[in-house]
């Protein structure tokens, strides 16, 4: 009887043990699947590829022309947006300044020597009006005396008192005062034109 005991608490011990071990094995293996699910996860989350990355080329350029003085960045640097990368030489961009400014001084002076010349130019103007209406006043009358003089004659023509040639003399010489007339017109008018563009320039 006390050996049939002994034996049955041996083998309870054991199952015993046996349970211990078995559930401290699920345990262990229960983590390290936990672990693993938790770490397949991660790396689910995560972009991984196998490939060669090529930098791309940008063209960087100045807006306005010139020669590099010096470069702030070497190849392969980091740069991020609105960078200075390079700066210009700055003497040729002086020089055109400067240029520029002369071109601009001469304008200037130019315009200040046009703005002296306007009185003068006005007077000469106002002379060569003056001096070609009375032209227009002279032309006139000459055409008034030889138009007087053509009637004369062409009344003495039709009574025969004097020869066709004499007629066709009144008939030239009042043609030309015509022309005479029309000639110094036309200088008048020049002259009223040049007056009007002084008078435009005088006032701007």
């Amino acid at each position: 009887m006390d050996y049939l005991g002994d034996l049955k608490k041996k083998k309870i011990t054991v199952l015993a043990l046996f349970l211990i071990i078995i559930a401290g094995t699920v345990l262990i293996l229960g983590g390290h699947l936990q672990g693993q699910h938790k770490a397949l996860a991660e790396e689910r989350g995560k972009l991984t590829a196998t490939g060669t990355v090529e930098a791309k080329t940008v063209m960087c350029s100045f807006k306005i022309p010139g020669r590099v003085d010096c470069l702030q960045v070497q190849e392969g640097d980091a740069v991020e947006k609105g960078q200075e990368l390079a700066v210009l030489d700055q003497r040729e961009l002086e020089a055109k300044l400067r240029q520029a400014q002369g071109g601009k001084e001469a304008v200037q002076g130019q315009a200040s020597q046009a703005n002296i010349a306007i009185p003068l130019t006005s007077q000469q103007i106002e002379a060569k009006v003056q001096q070609a209406q009375a032209m227009v006043a002279k032309a006139q009358v000459g055409v008034t005396n030889a138009q007087q003089q053509l009637e004369r004659v062409q009344s003495l023509r039709e009574c025969e008192a004097v020869s066709q040639s004499t007629l066709d003399e009144a008939q030239n010489a009042y043609g030309a005062a015509k022309q005479d007339l029309e000639a110094a017109q036309g200088q008048l008018n020049e002259a009223m034109a040049a007056r009007i563009q002084v008078q435009v320039a005088d006032c701007s």
